[in-house]
């Protein structure tokens, strides 16, 4: 059974503020550096609704592995990129 609909290696969920309550969307990459800027993109098209990172996992459907606070620190690091 899958737990993402999609093959690439790394999948981050990302909460953010509507109207009435949160919803969530992904970032997805190939690799890290695709991660990060998929998540650059999603977290500019979000500007003023609060997006927030809630987990990162490496190869979703298969290891199934929290990449979350790596993510976070290698963000945490540059944080101007995005």
């Amino acid at each position: 059974m899958e737990n993402v609909a999609h093959d690439f290696k790394y999948h981050c969920e990302i909460q953010y503020e509507t109207e009435h309550a949160f919803n969530f969307t992904k970032a997805i990459g190939k690799n890290i550096p695709d991660l990060l800027d998929d998540i650059r993109l999603r977290f500019r098209s979000l500007e003023g609704r609060d997006p927030k990172i809630i987990t990162a996992i490496y190869d979703p459907n298969k290891k199934n592995i929290n990449i979350t606070s790596k993510v976070l620190s290698i963000i945490k690091m540059y944080p101007n990129r995005l």
